[in-house]
């Protein structure tokens, strides 16, 4: 590693790099290079297109795209795991890289001893590497497990292992692959706190994810892959937007909740027990203020669980629910919550419907309305609806995630505007003691 040009804060130059590997041969030229003992040319496949990138200190650089982007080969070369086909990399200062669950621990040895070798690796030694690990078991929590056996582990204690490693390590560039996908969410709740805290103390980070809104939350700049090639690199909104469009989600086909019960009667002979409710769409009535750009639709029908972008503001945004009844239910509760991509609820509303309740076979649609004064960022819409038969509660529909939320420009401190104001007034006027008085005195 060089040393660290402090004049540009440059930690990771990355030149023209590429990366190609030979795909495997196909049977019958296995067969044929058995035969003359000749090794055949294998074709070539180019999982990373030639690409430059730099990485400044105290940037949080996240990396989105579909599964084959190249967005993990991407990460490899520029932790160091293996060398670019063509290029160069430049790393100036200490580089802690987690790509992929455990990869580089050693199953069979103890929590502890791969925890200690890790910080070895990174030059951490004496008094320094004791601290270290001690806080890498801490914030783990995996208690006598820290001392056991690597193989013992499930997936989900490895990548508790693995975390803790990557991220309580002085390290000046920290890379992070998806590996917070496994493990439970409390962890998780967790890692991302402590991934915000360091964030804000500075730390330079880079992320993959396939969540637009960690991307969001999380990173100051986005860079979007698309076949192994670079398409975006910018702010986070707009890598978002670039990400979805490499999505290209067909469009669901709608079908009544009639057509459903049938088909689902036809295919095994008997009455529907499946899913009492299904979403068949989704509406946002937006107002104009609260377009983000012009030319923006002010009507857009997201796929279910799909993004929809807007401004924050205090005006009204009407969503339309169409929902398919598959089966009766006798008193059903809608409810619906925001949730932060933490977890965390910022507002929510139930209503009990109607005593007569619902009839399979016949559609609904529920209208939600609210104002999204809401911090720049990502949130998740919960929808829920219950049958409350006889007092007691069946859910019968839970979408954790209806539709996707990002509020482009809204207030910029705090989770919600509630119109906090502070106001400061004089009540009673206290004379001043003069000099002279003092003197007196």
């Amino acid at each position: 590693m060089g040393d660290l040009p402090v004049d540009l804060q440059i930690l990771l130059q990355a030149t023209n790099i590429s990366k190609s590997f030979e795909t495997t041969a196909t049977p019958p030229q296995l067969f044929l290079e058995a035969l003359t003992g000749l090794r055949g040319k294998r074709p070539v496949a180019e999982a990373v297109k030639p690409l430059n990138l730099s990485v400044y200190r105290g940037q949080s650089v996240g990396i989105l795209g579909r599964n084959g982007a190249g967005k993990s080969t991407l990460l490899g070369m520029l932790a160091g795991h293996f060398a670019p086909t063509t290029g160069k990399i430049e790393r100036f200062g200490r580089v802690s890289a987690l790509v992929g669950i455990g990869q580089h621990f050693n199953v069979n040895e103890t929590g502890r001893y791969n925890a200690r070798q890790f910080a070895s690796i990174q030059g951490i030694t004496g008094n320094e590497a004791k601290e270290t690990v001690e806080r890498i078991k801490e914030f783990s929590e995996l208690g006598s497990y820290f001392d056991q056996p690597v193989k013992t582990y499930s997936s989900g204690m490895r990548a508790r292992l693995s975390f803790s490693c990557a991220t309580f390590v002085k390290a000046d560039l920290i890379i992070i692959d998806e590996v917070l996908a496994v493990g439970d969410a409390e962890f998780r709740s967790k890692c991302y706190g402590h991934i915000e805290a360091t964030i804000d103390a500075g730390q330079t980070y880079i992320m993959v994810s396939h969540s637009p809104a960690i991307i969001g939350n999380y990173c100051s700049r986005a860079i979007v892959m698309k076949q192994g090639e670079l398409i975006f690199d910018g702010d986070p909104l707009g890598g978002m937007q670039a990400y979805e469009e490499t999505l290209n989600v067909a469009p669901r086909k709608r079908r009544s909740a009639e057509e459903l019960v049938a088909l689902r009667r036809a295919a095994t002979g008997q009455d529907y027990e499946g899913p009492a409710i299904e979403v068949t769409g989704v509406t946002v009535l937006t107002p104009p203020a609260l377009v983000p750009a012009e030319g923006a639709a002010e009507v857009s029908e997201p796929s279910i669980g799909g993004k929809v972008f807007l401004k924050g503001g205090d005006e009204f945004v009407r969503m339309k629910v169409q929902l398919a009844c598959l089966q009766d239910i006798a008193r059903p509760r809608i409810a619906a919550g925001w949730r932060s991509s933490k977890g965390i609820v910022l507002a929510a509303v139930s209503e009990l419907v109607r005593e007569e309740g619902w009839v399979a076979g016949e559609e609904y649609e529920v209208e939600l309305a609210f104002k999204p004064r809401m911090v720049v960022g990502a949130y998740l819409l919960r929808f829920t609806i219950a049958d409350y038969d006889g007092g007691e509660k069946a859910l019968r529909l839970e979408k954790e995630g209806l539709i996707e939320l990002h509020i482009v420009d809204g207030c910029r401190a705090g989770l919600v505007d509630v119109d906090f104001n502070a106001c400061v007034k004089r009540v009673r006027e206290t004379p001043r003691l003069l000099a002279s008085d003092q003197g007196a005195t």
